[in-house]
């Protein structure tokens, strides 16, 4: 048995920053991963670096979305394989995961692998089904950063060939080879949306059933209708306000039936009604950590639980559920745990992003929260096409908004919809950390052609509507 000063189960962004800053600290770090020899967790493996890889590759072989000048010559489904996507994905994956090893063992972090579970306030047992070992470890602290896993709901039946969970084709389990020339997607989240654009601009027939009669609750009303639009005009059919009744295999065919008895046959179902919290096995009882109704871990702003040896962060204790935000919880646990002070924590300014096709990205309210929070704004937009550096690039198809205070001109959010949103964004983050006024893209120079340039498009639209208003 070995003791630790603090012990972080799971190796995610949130696990892997918390295991940096408090072996940066002079701690006696170990991290644990359930997954054999492969540190990084879902965001590295399944999820995040292989699903925008993936973007990336679909778009480079496509041309998806340029201009006619710039476009690719279209590329049918059958003309890709699956084995050519992952070998371009595979050696991204393996680069990440280098050098997530080579900082663990530059700050002499220990690794684990094996299922955590705690046995009491100080110690967890790690099984190692692989090798047939336990190990039982000992620590002041611990850090819990598992994450979640993909929702499987029973009457589901969950093959991996036809029918998928939401780790997709990047399931160890997945049996596809072969593209698949038609797709239905029950669920329009994040996942699902993304791989929804993903496969309709390799040629793939596309077909999205949610519960919802929107998509994105939480983005901004007139991105989402952009977005939309956009998806209406690549033949994707929406199948909204409406759930799955059945889902199965017939024929070497996926099919869903609606509950308004729809059927809808395709080469593959991919169900990506939510995810759920990696938190049953660890035991949390013993420990006095309280979750909600639905598993995720309560914390506090610090990420401690109600037992104070132990914190919680990252997807595991829900929304916003991203690798960002993830990693600077990572950060805020690591040093909560330390007692030493937190800098720069403002989570009103965390942005986010969505990797559809093309990507969004926001900070701060929407529009919708401003009317119901009934704060006086206005808004500027700017559309990618009166962008020099948009057109290029031959990326034409986009928009920024820029809300503003009618009174006294402060930044409250910024949307963009298009290339290089989740870039774009940051410029807006800055300005509202800096407290900075919507005339601040008036008066100061870009560069040209930029992509900065569109903020001052925006805010010439705003501002004059305000001027008109005014006089």
């Amino acid at each position: 048995m070995e003791r630790y000063n603090v012990c972080i189960i799971g190796s995610g962004p949130a696990g892997e920053r918390c295991a940096i800053e408090c072996a940066t600290n002079g701690l006696k770090t170990l991290v644990v991963d359930k997954r054999e020899r492969k540190v990084g967790g879902v965001s590295l493996h399944t999820g995040t670096i292989p699903s925008k890889t993936l973007r990336e590759v679909i778009l480079d072989i496509t041309g998806f979305g340029l201009s006619s000048y710039l476009a690719k010559q279209t590329i049918k489904p059958e003309e890709i394989t699956l084995k050519e996507l992952y070998k371009k994905v595979d050696s991204i994956i393996t680069c990440e995961q280098d050098v997530l090893e080579a900082r663990f063992r530059g700050k002499n972090i220990d690794v684990l692998y094996g299922t955590a579970y705690f046995t009491n306030k100080n110690t967890v047992e790690i099984k190692n089904r692989e090798r047939n070992t336990t190990y039982t470890i000992q620590a002041d602290k611990f850090v819990i950063a598992t994450g979640t896993e993909p929702r499987r709901p029973d009457d589901v039946p969950f093959d991996y060939e036809f029918v998928f969970d939401s780790d997709f084709i990047f399931s160890p389990k997945n049996k596809r080879e072969s593209l698949p020339r038609s797709l239905t997607i029950v669920g329009a989240g994040v996942i699902g949306m993304e791989y929804a654009l993903m496969f309709a601009a390799l040629g793939v027939k596309v077909s999205i059933i949610d519960r919802k009669n929107t998509i994105f609750p939480y983005i901004d009303n007139e991105i989402n209708r952009y977005l939309l639009d956009l998806m209406t005009a690549m033949d994707i059919n929406l199948f909204f306000g409406r759930n799955y009744k059945t889902i199965g295999k017939e024929n070497e065919k996926a099919f869903v039936i609606t509950d308004r008895d729809e059927k809808i046959v395709s080469d593959c179902v991919l169900f990506t009604q939510g995810r759920i919290p990696a938190s049953k096995t660890l035991n949390l009882d013993i420990v006095g950590v309280k979750t909600d109704e639905r598993g995720y871990i309560l914390t506090d702003k610090y990420y401690k639980t109600d037992n104070p040896n132990i914190f919680a962060c990252g997807d595991i204790i829900g929304y916003p559920s991203l690798a960002s935000t993830s990693y600077e919880q990572g950060r805020v646990a690591a040093r909560a745990l330390m007692g030493l002070p937190v800098h720069s924590h403002n989570p009103d300014l965390f942005p986010f992003a969505i990797y559809t096709i093309p990507e969004i990205a926001a900070v701060g309210k929407t529009e919708e929260e401003l009317i119901k929070e009934n704060i006086p704004f206005e808004k500027g937009i700017a559309y990618y096409h009166d962008v020099s550096k948009a057109i290029i690039k031959g990326r034409r198809s986009g928009m920024l908004k820029i809300l503003f205070h009618r009174e006294n001109w402060a930044i409250l959010g910024v949307h963009v919809i298009g290339d290089q949103a989740a870039e774009i964004v940051h410029i807006g983050q800055v300005a509202m950390g800096l407290n900075a006024t919507v005339d601040y893209f008036l008066n100061t120079v870009f560069n040209y052609p930029t992509w900065a340039e569109i903020y001052r498009i925006a805010a010439f639209n705003g501002l004059n509507k305000l001027t008109c208003d005014l006089e």
